[in-house]
């Protein structure tokens, strides 16, 4: 009876840990974490000049510069440590495009990245993220590189590695395999999505081109110092009028549409580009554990079973011996792999809970988006109201 009391506590005691390890993280939880901002720097460099970017962090309370050359070090110490941890890709690297447009994009995906490195709930207190954002001084890479050239990934220091397998919740395995199958339609999904709402976006920086030139069209009637045959001096007056209040009217319109540019750009796109890449650095994880660690683990295991099967018909000889060392020696392996492979199946089921955490924002994006497009729309309309007016006015007059 005492046994089987002690096995149902243990049981009760193992399920609430995982029920608490499983516990999943609110989106708003991550977004008050932290919130990082960049902006483009001056450009520095007496030959060839390189963009800066200036980087302020809400948490850490504090401003540093850093180029894009000193991200790559951080990145690859990064993923070196945190190799079954879900780390967005950097913005691509260009040798050659310094354009304005490149840049702002580029500005845009690295504050997306610093963010999501920001929030995450394990990386973001490493000290190489506390070097990365506080080291000052000249020959920032050299010494980043050199600091971090031999750091210990994470599964070799955690004090939860050899019990990983007690906070993964029944089934989780499964369940893993079954979203890595999901993921590709679930990212090309999010892909057009992402893409037809970009379509939106220069739509309104489109519209608000057009307005402004249109602005400047009928703002240009009014220097035309010259008599209308058809319409009479002083018609023509009226109608010159007219046009320039029209033309402020257009231009306010043109404002609106690249007010709401601005709103789809930081609002919905943003959010977008952001999930998508948490959900290519997910699946490229799950990719990354099934063919590494996994397949490892399966291949030395059936080797095992394969030597152990042969030394068990073998009689006692050199032969023999050699074997047996081996089988010792790969037992030594096996451990490692599986206590790297557990410690895998508990942070991919962590960063599962991450990707799912921003799965949850999409209502609240949704109705930010419906929000924005609302105000929008209610601005153009009276815009449009006034220059109603306007019109009727000049038709009364003329």
């Amino acid at each position: 009876t005492h046994t089987t009391h002690t096995q149902h506590t243990h049981t009760a005691n193992t399920h609430t840990h995982r029920v608490m390890a499983a516990r999943v993280v609110d989106f708003r939880e991550l977004e008050e974490s932290e919130f990082i901002q960049v902006s483009v720097d001056k450009k520095k460099g007496v030959l060839k000049k390189h963009t800066n970017y200036r980087i302020f962090s809400k948490r850490k309370n504090l401003t540093f510069v850093r180029r894009y050359s000193d991200f790559e070090p951080f990145d690859s110490a990064l993923r070196r440590r945190y190799s079954f941890r879900v780390i967005p890709a950097l913005p691509p690297k260009s040798l050659s495009n310094s354009s304005p447009e490149f840049i702002e994009k580029r500005r845009k995906g690295l504050q997306r990245y610093l963010n999501s490195i920001g929030r995450h709930p394990v990386v973001r207190d490493d000290e190489i993220v506390q070097f990365f954002f506080t080291e000052d001084g000249p020959d920032f890479q050299s010494r980043m590189k050199s600091k971090f050239k031999h750091v210990l990934e994470e599964w070799r220091t955690n004090p939860d590695a050899e019990r990983a397998l007690e906070m993964v919740p029944d089934g989780a395995s499964g369940r893993l395999l079954s979203m890595g199958r999901e993921l590709p339609g679930i990212i090309s999904g999010f892909g057009s999505i992402a893409g037809y709402v970009e379509t939106i976006l220069q739509r309104s920086l489109m519209a608000a081109e057009d307005m402004h030139g249109l602005a400047e069209a009928l703002h240009g009637l009014r220097e035309v110092h010259s008599t209308s045959a058809l319409a009479g001096d002083e018609q023509w007056s009226e109608i010159c009028k007219a046009f320039q209040e029209t033309g402020n009217l257009v231009k306010t319109v043109g404002d609106r549409h690249e007010e709401q540019a601005v709103r789809e750009t930081d609002g919905m796109c943003s959010s977008l580009h952001e999930l998508l890449e948490m959900l290519i650095a997910f699946k490229e994880l799950v990719d990354r554990r099934e063919k590494g660690v996994a397949a490892a683990m399966d291949k030395t295991q059936s080797k095992q079973r394969h030597d152990k099967d042969k030394l068990s018909r073998m009689t006692k000889s050199d032969s023999s011996s050699k074997l047996e060392s081996k089988i010792q020696a790969r037992d030594a392996t096996m451990d490692t792999l599986k206590t790297m492979n557990e410690f895998s199946l508990y942070c991919i089921w962590c960063e599962s809970l991450l990707v799912k955490a921003n799965f949850a924002k999409l209502g609240s994006w949704l109705q930010a988006m419906a929000s924005d497009e609302t105000l929008g729309h209610q601005l153009l309309y009276q815009t449009w109201e006034q220059l109603k007016a306007v019109a009727e006015k000049l038709t009364e007059k003329i």
